[in-house]
C-alpha cells in the first residue's frame, strides 16, 4: 500500500494548498488527549500530537464532504448543511481595534469581508508570541458554526456547499444524510412530492435539534 499513501500525501497536499487559496481558516488550535488509569478515570490532558496523517484524513474528508453537499443541492433534495455565516462587520472592527495594538488588520470594506483577508493575518502571527491570543480572538469574531435544512455556504473554510456527511457512527446529521441518500439511490433519484415534504419536515427538525445539542455537548466537554 505504501505507494498508495504517497498518493494520498501527493493529493491532501494539492488539496490543501487549493483550499488556503480560496481563504479557508487555519486556526491551528491544539487538540487534546485526556490520560486514563487503569480504573477509567482521568488522570491528565496533555496535547494530541498530529501528524500529515491527520491531514491526510481531513483533507479527503472536507472533499468528500463538499462533494455530498453539491451534488444534492443541485438535485434540490431535502438536506442538512453544515452553514457558517459571515461574521458581523461590527465586530470585525471590535477585532480591529485589538489588532491595531500589534500592527495587524482585517481587511473589510463596509459592505463584507472575505475569508482570506483572516488567514492573511493569522498567517502573519504564525510562531509570534501572539500567536494563541490573536487565533482565540479570530474564533470570537466568527460566527458559531450550525446546522440548517437551508444551504447557506461555509465560511470559515471557504465553501459554497457543505454537510457534515463523514461521521454516522458519531453525529446524527450525517445518518440523516446516509438515510436521505439511500433513499434517493434506491428510487433512481426519483421521489414522490410526500416524500420530499416529509424528509424535509424531518430536516428542519433534525437540524434545529442537532445544533442545540452540540451546544450542550460543547459545554459539557469544557467542563
Amino acid at each position: 500500500y505504501k505507494q498508495h499513501f504517497k498518493l494520498m500525501e501527493e493529493l491532501a497536499h494539492i488539496l490543501k494548498t487549493r483550499r488556503e487559496k480560496a481563504g479557508s481558516l487555519n486556526l491551528d488550535i491544539p487538540e487534546t488527549k485526556v490520560i486514563l488509569d487503569e480504573n477509567g478515570y482521568a488522570v491528565d490532558i496533555t496535547k494530541y500530537e498530529l501528524s500529515f496523517a491527520n491531514e491526510i484524513i481531513e483533507q479527503f474528508m472536507l472533499t468528500a464532504n463538499e462533494t455530498v453537499a453539491e451534488k444534492f443541492y443541485w438535485l434540490e433534495a431535502p438536506f442538512i448543511y453544515r452553514v457558517h455565516e459571515e461574521p458581523d462587520l461590527e465586530k470585525v472592527s471590535e477585532l480591529n481595534k485589538f489588532l491595531f495594538n500589534f500592527g495587524y488588520r482585517v481587511k473589510c470594506t463596509k459592505e463584507a469581508v472575505h475569508s482570506t483577508a483572516f488567514e492573511d493575518v493569522l498567517e502573519k502571527v504564525k510562531g509570534m508570541p501572539e500567536e494563541r491570543i490573536v487565533s482565540n480572538l479570530v474564533l470570537r469574531t466568527l460566527k458559531v458554526a450550525r446546522y440548517e435544512a437551508e444551504n447557506l455556504g461555509h465560511f470559515g473554510i471557504a465553501s459554497k456547499y457543505y454537510c457534515h456527511f463523514t461521521s454516522p457512527i458519531r453525529r446524527y446529521p450525517d445518518l440523516f444524510l446516509h438515510r436521505i441518500i439511500s433513499k434517493y439511490i434506491e428510487n433512481g433519484y426519483n421521489l414522490s412530492d410526500e416524500e420530499i415534504e416529509k424528509y424535509q419536515g424531518q430536516a428542519e427538525k433534525y437540524a434545529k435539534q442537532s445544533s442545540d445539542r452540540e451546544k450542550v455537548a460543547q459545554k459539557v466537554e469544557r467542563d
